[in-house]
């Protein structure tokens, strides 16, 4: 049967007898039995590439066909099996894994999600809300709205401009602004809280933020700012909403009260007082008059007077002039 199938692949009519001659005076005859071949006898599997050239030689007579042509052909048709499984394996995993994911169903898009986010270049989407650009590679964009820098975002968005979902128009995407009593679409949030008939009712909270931003925060890397009170290095991002939990974080409160009492400057009748230079400071300026040189010279005098021998009579002038000023000052 194998001569038979050995002649129909080389179709030479003289290889059967030249074979038999060969395989009696060599050791072909431990070889031949393990070729493999196809279910019609056709053609020999895996080795009609690299073969041949040995069979030709074995059947012209020209050489025998020996056991290291054979195990050498062997040893590489084996590994070249061995990585064809591999391969084929591998990729049967990721044609099951591609074919997996596109057979889970995908969540729709939010429709707020176009609302916020807005597309500056071909690149870069930038964040209305939380006011920073986002990367525009596939799931980028989904993956910060959905994450919980957006979500603290929008939760202060709403509640400081007042917007709840519609009572009358529930199912139909409207909301309701408490600032100004009218209903409207969802899809024109910014444009009403950027109108002007909307910020007219919130202008002093507008003024609040925009001076708290000026005075009281400094600009960042990685577009975040820095608190310039608790000074600590602590970087946060430029969202409102991020930054109303920080300045309304006890720990921030605690450092603001320890920076004004290491200063001597003191609230009175709602404004900020310095004890130690005797004026009343404005609004978010604390800071600066901090920083100022006078200031500081003032103070150090003040803390001499404070660690010096003097009686209590002395300390008590010192006070009673300070408070005098003071006084006048106020009127």
């Amino acid at each position: 049967m194998i001569i038979n199938n050995i002649s129909k692949f080389y179709k030479d009519e003289n290889a059967e007898d030249n074979l038999e001659k060969n395989i009696q005076s060599s050791k072909a005859i431990v070889n031949i039995p393990k070729l493999r071949w196809d279910e019609d006898g056709e053609n020999v599997t895996g080795i009609d590439m690299v073969l041949p050239e040995v069979l030709n030689d074995c059947i012209s007579g020209n050489t025998s066909c020996s056991d290291k042509d054979y195990f050498d052909f062997e040893r590489k048709m084996s590994n070249k099996n061995r990585k064809k499984k591999v391969n084929k394996a591998k990729h049967s995993k990721k044609k099951k894994r591609k074919n997996k994911s596109n057979h889970q169903t995908e969540e729709p898009p939010d429709p707020l999600m176009d609302i916020d986010l807005v597309k500056k270049g071909p690149n870069i989407i930038y964040c209305k809300l939380c006011r920073i650009t986002v990367s525009n590679k596939p799931g980028h964009d989904s993956r910060h709205f959905k994450g919980n820098l957006h979500s603290t975002e929008r939760q202060f968005f709403l509640t400081r401009n007042k917007i709840t979902a519609s009572h009358f128009y529930e199912n139909y995407g409207y909301l309701h602004c408490g600032w100004c009593n009218i209903h409207f679409y969802e899809g024109f949030i910014h444009e009403h809280v950027l109108s002007e008939s909307h910020t007219t009712h919130i202008q002093e909270l507008i003024e609040y933020e925009n001076k708290r931003l000026e005075y009281y925060t400094r600009e960042a890397e990685h577009q975040k700012i820095v608190c310039v009170i608790c000074n600590d290095g602590k970087k946060i991002f430029k969202g409102l909403g991020i930054i109303n939990l920080h300045f309304t974080n006890m720990h921030h409160l605690n450092n603001h009260k320890a920076l004004l009492f290491n200063n001597e400057i003191e609230l009175f009748d709602n404004s900020l007082f310095c004890n130690v230079c005797n004026i009343a400071i404005e609004d978010f300026h604390d800071i600066i008059h901090i920083s100022d040189e006078s200031h500081k010279r003032n103070l150090n005098e003040f803390n001499n007077v404070l660690n010096s021998d003097d009686t209590d009579e002395e300390h008590e002038v010192y006070y009673y002039n300070k408070n005098l000023q003071r006084e006048q000052n106020i009127e």
